[in-house]
């Protein structure tokens, strides 16, 4: 909604520093509802607290044709009721809605007033509420303002609501602004207050981090100005140190997308520190020979072997550099990694609000008689992960044999374990799932030749496309080596 004062400020706009700008336009977005927001935001509502259903119709969650319905005088129920059907993805739908209609006040008492104070709840719906500005390509200006006023009004009741912005907040916010900033009218103040959002992003990180991480962010910045290696002009050594199947699939100035090995982490957490191995201890490292004669690494993460070679990454991420998604460790495949603050703030809200498209290779069983007798040349995967909407779809590619398939997996929502755990509610378990495979110490032939390169760190399991449109991203990474001998004893058996 765009007020007087703000056309006053378009009148005015060359006479003012691009600091003195965002010192005089943050009180005019804000100040304006201040006194209302007391009064609206304190109050405590007799609504019951959301909860996720156990199933949910997939036809409604997924669709973005259907007419969204928006009750103006009770927008608190329409939040709670995309928000109970779909999460996130669901007030994405209805957030485009909301530009013109509501300010930023009625939003977040309608927020909290939908999730009876659930701070939880409450931050995840006012992220995809400015995360679903950065869609909206009809109206980009009221889009980029909608999402800055929602930010600011934010910062200025956190404390008093006990309910504080996130990075997701900060990069939707970058994101809403820059998204269309080439086709927006006043064009220099929205650069003043992405850059804004993007400084208090790198003070979040800071703040958070522990002291070894940030003593790490510190260092990075004051090299800031040296020439990045490019992990491309290092594939040899990368490929000498972990494997053939480490590739560089993508690479320009902002981001790299890497074929990430099976069995490597892509960081260090103090779950994943069992032979961890550090930059400073990288050279002595030693490669063990498995017995089908892949070469299983010492365990160094993805993140210390890029700055091993002096691989710019991005600094947003307190607990990685250059981590906007992930796959788990006996995964391969497809990973992509902003090199500046820039990309990640982009590219975290491409994952976020689903624009970035994943597709994956799984090996699965197909030992049972109640899997032969089914009918998996394609299908939809519509079960919950972790109790949330989960939803993919799946095609069979070959048969391996008689006791296994590659399926192609497409991804519409992003669970942790999404694939391993819908192959397994299919009764088609990937191959070597350490977690999801309950036959795999079953006395079986085909155990018996998967035993042969069970090492623990890596299944069946490869990310084997990434499109990113905006990014103009479209890879593809083949199946793993050792995948290869395995498939051709499983198949003649």
């Amino acid at each position: 909604m765009i007020s007087r004062a703000y056309i006053l400020y378009l009148t005015m706009v060359p006479l003012f520093s691009s600091q003195l700008r965002r010192a005089i336009m943050r009180p005019m977005f804000v100040n304006a509802f201040t006194a209302q927001r007391t009064s609206l935001m304190v109050q405590k509502y007799s609504y019951t607290r959301c909860n996720f259903p156990g199933a949910f119709n997939k036809s409604r969650l997924y669709s973005t044709k259907e007419e969204i319905e928006i009750d103006k005088e009770n927008l608190h129920e329409s939040l709670r009721k995309y928000f109970m059907e779909r999460e996130t993805d669901g007030i994405l739908l209805l957030g485009p809605s909301l530009i013109n209609e509501f300010n930023a006040d009625e939003v977040i008492s309608s927020v909290l007033q939908a999730t009876n104070n659930n701070k939880g709840q409450a931050a995840s719906i006012l992220n995809a509420v400015i995360a679903s500005c950065s869609l909206n390509s009809k109206d980009q200006e009221s889009a980029a303002s909608f999402a800055w006023e929602l930010y600011t009004s934010w910062e200025e009741c956190a404390d008093e609501l006990g309910l504080n912005p996130d990075m997701v907040t900060f990069c939707s916010t970058y994101s809403a602004l820059m998204r269309y900033i080439d086709e927006i009218e006043n064009k220099e103040f929205f650069l003043d207050c992405a850059q804004d959002v993007l400084e208090r992003a790198q003070r979040y990180t800071k703040k958070i981090a522990g002291s070894k991480r940030r003593k790490l962010l510190n260092s990075i910045s004051r090299k800031s100005g040296s020439t990045p290696t490019m992990a491309k002009d290092c594939l040899d050594e990368l490929q000498a140190n972990y494997g053939e199947d480490f590739d560089v699939l993508f690479e320009n100035d902002e981001v790299l997308v890497i074929n990430k090995p099976s069995g490597m982490v892509c960081y260090h957490t103090r779950k994943t520190t069992d032979g961890k191995i550090g930059r400073k201890k990288k050279s002595s490292k030693k490669k063990k020979k498995g017995e089908t004669g892949g070469i299983i690494m010492s365990d160094i993460s993805l993140e210390d072997a890029l700055i091993d070679i002096g691989c710019s990454l991005s600094t947003l991420n307190p607990d990685a550099l250059g981590i906007v998604h992930r796959i788990d460790r006996g995964t391969s495949g497809c990973l992509i990694l902003p090199k500046t603050n820039d990309a990640h703030a982009r590219l975290l809200t491409q994952f976020f609000t689903r624009q970035a498209k994943k597709e994956y290779k799984a090996l699965v069983r197909n030992e049972s008689v109640a899997a032969k007798q089914m009918d998996l040349t394609q299908g939809v995967i519509d079960d919950n992960v972790g109790g949330r909407p989960a939803l993919s779809f799946y095609q069979v590619e070959e048969a391996v044999g008689e006791n296994g398939y590659i399926l192609n997996v497409e991804t519409k929502t992003g669970r942790k374990h999404q694939v391993r755990a819908h192959c397994a509610a299919l009764g088609i378990p990937i191959f070597l799932d350490p977690l999801y495979d309950d036959t795999k110490s079953e006395n079986s032939e085909v155990n018996k030749v998967l035993n042969t390169i069970n090492d623990g760190r890596r299944f069946f399991l490869h990310a084997s496309s990434l499109r990113i449109q905006d990014f103009n991203i479209d890879v593809t990474a083949p199946i793993p080596q050792w995948w290869k001998p395995i498939m051709k004893d499983i198949a003649k058996l």
